[in-house]
């Protein structure tokens, strides 16, 4: 019994002449003596410590760990672990402790979970071998260190942690979707609950998210729900299904969505709920109506003969605008000259209408090429324009947005464009340009061309994102002048030389009347045969203005 050896050893100078004691684990004395050696040093240490011999009983345990199981410390001494603990304890740590006194290694950083009194304590214990002097093993020392509240804490954090990073992915979904125009939603069939993106609210102009499918259904057009509720039959049978159907908002106005949905199945196979995802197809089927019409007047046009010069140019005039809106503060003007061509026929336009709330956009630009394709594009370009700008009016989304319906439309020509809106209340013009001429500003009889960075024209280049914003507050009296390349392109004259005879014309012209300028500027710079369309924008801000 080498441990009762130890302890004697250790207390050896504390004999007064007796003989030598010798300890075995039964012998109460030599428990006391045990005790009286380790109790100073661990009876009142923060963490549980305990001695077993190769028999599993206890040499020696600290308050500490008796505390833990809910012992007093003589209940434990001298006693097996068996007869001491409940049958799921002793396999739980009987074997790790018979593995320390067999291979002499230590255990470290033991998991145990310990119950008492309807509590879950969580443990972390570290076994170890005691030898004698030869090396053998004699017993084995136990730490036990109460881990329950760090761990509860490291549990926190983590589920903290979790919750963040939840957080941020939804918020980039939600981010994802709102770029992309794209709004997802889902239905639980148990519930009856729906659930709806923030996109898939802005798409249906909803501040909240529909209690039912019956209040979802209420959106939709009176003409298209039978279409809708097959749609939902379909998903709840078990089936992909895609739909494309109108919708009413709560404003009033009519959209069109395309909705794709897939049921979702538990475990036995039944359907419980459904979820897809919806974009909003309102302007692309508006732009293609317009192409549709447009291609439908040519196409009569031709079948009746009567496609010539005169026709043509009376079709492209019936796509652009009928009127410019009374803008409070400003005169705009415009000026429109087909090129002298057989066809007779091109892809400049402009464009000027409300948005709402003292918004107004702006719109010019030219379609590569002089036929019926560049009309139609025009036609389909300027309807997205307005369907795009009352949905999102930053000029730069609204060149993205038309950059990529180009791009998936290949029936589309490419296009240069200036789209910019004006709000009344402050006199600022915020504008983009889509590889179109940039802008000449006449302002104190001092004329030249607005310098700002543009991006590529549009259904250039893939995946051109890039369309930087500038903008202007208009003075009293400033002359903006936005135009299309057929004003100052010759293949005669320098582009800079034609662009300081503009700028040359408008300072001469201080100050202007916007009734007649667009025309005069065509008049004075447009005087050889013409070969290109010509279409002039002005915009002049009052005298009484600010």
């Amino acid at each position: 019994m080498w441990l009762a050896a130890y302890v004697n050893a250790a207390v050896s100078d504390d004999r007064t002449g007796e003989d030598e004691v010798t300890l075995r684990p039964d012998d109460e004395r030599g428990l006391r003596l045990l005790m009286a050696l380790l109790g100073p040093v661990l009876d009142d240490a923060p963490l549980g410590f305990a001695v077993f011999d190769d028999t599993m009983r206890y040499l020696y345990v600290n308050s500490y760990l008796a505390a833990l199981h809910g012992l007093p410390v003589s209940h434990l001494l001298g006693k097996s672990i068996a007869e001491v603990h409940t049958v799921d304890y002793v396999v739980a740590v009987q074997d790790r402790l018979q593995r320390v006194f067999d291979t002499g290694e230590v255990d470290h950083d033991a998991d145990l979970d310990l119950s008492t009194t309807g509590d879950e304590i969580q443990l972390m214990v570290n076994r170890f071998p005691l030898r004698d002097p030869a090396g053998a093993v004699v017993g084995v020392a136990v730490t036990v260190q109460d881990v329950t509240q760090q761990r509860k804490i490291a549990a926190l954090l983590a589920e903290q942690q979790y919750l963040r990073v939840q957080a941020d992915l939804a918020d980039q979904l939600e981010q994802a979707q709102r770029i992309g125009g794209l709004g997802s939603w889902e239905i639980d069939l148990r519930s009856g609950m729906v659930w709806w993106s923030r996109q898939m609210c802005r798409i249906a102009g909803m501040d909240h998210v529909p209690t039912s499918l019956r209040d979802a259904l209420a959106l939709v057009h009176p003409d298209d729900l039978t279409i809708a509720r097959r749609y939902y039959e379909a998903l709840s049978e078990g089936r992909a299904s895609r739909a494309e159907s109108r919708m009413i908002r709560p404003d009033g106005t009519t959209i069109t969505v395309l909705s794709a949905g897939e049921p979702v199945k538990d475990d036995t196979g039944a359907v419980v709920a459904l979820r897809g995802t919806a974009v909003d197809k309102t302007a692309q089927r508006t732009a293609e109506n317009a192409a549709r019409v447009a291609r439908a007047d040519a196409e009569a046009a031709k079948s009746a003969q009567r496609v010539d010069r005169d026709a043509l140019v009376r079709l492209q005039r019936a796509l652009l605008p009928a009127s410019i809106p009374t803008i409070t503060g400003l005169n705009v003007g415009v000026a429109y000259e087909p090129a002298n061509n057989p066809a007779g026929i091109g892809g400049d336009f402009y464009d000027c209408f409300a948005i709402g709330d003292g918004l107004f956009g702006f719109t010019i630009g030219d379609v590569a090429g002089h036929d019926v394709g560049a009309a139609t594009t025009m036609a389909q370009v300027r309807a997205a324009v307005r369907a795009y700008a009352v949905e999102d009016p930053s000029p730069g989304s609204v060149l993205r947005r038309l950059n990529r319906l180009m791009l998936n439309e290949p029936e589309l020509v490419m296009t240069t464009m200036l789209f910019g809106t004006y709000r009344t209340a402050d006199r600022v013009l915020t504008y983009s340009n889509a590889g179109h001429p940039k802008p000449v500003l006449c302002r104190r009889s001092h004329a030249s061309r607005l310098d700002d960075r543009h991006g590529p024209a549009l259904g250039a280049i893939e995946r051109a994102e890039d369309y930087p914003e500038a903008s202007l507050r208009l003075e009293p009296d400033d002359v903006l002048v936005w135009y299309t390349d057929g004003l100052v392109e010759r293949r005669s004259t320098d582009f800079e030389i034609m662009t300081g005879r503009l700028c040359g014309i408008l300072a001469a012209r201080m100050p202007a009347s916007a009734g007649d300028l667009p025309a005069d500027l065509v008049a004075q710079l447009v005087r050889e045969e013409q070969d290109d369309d010509v279409c002039v924008l002005t915009i002049i801000c009052g005298s009484e203005a600010g």
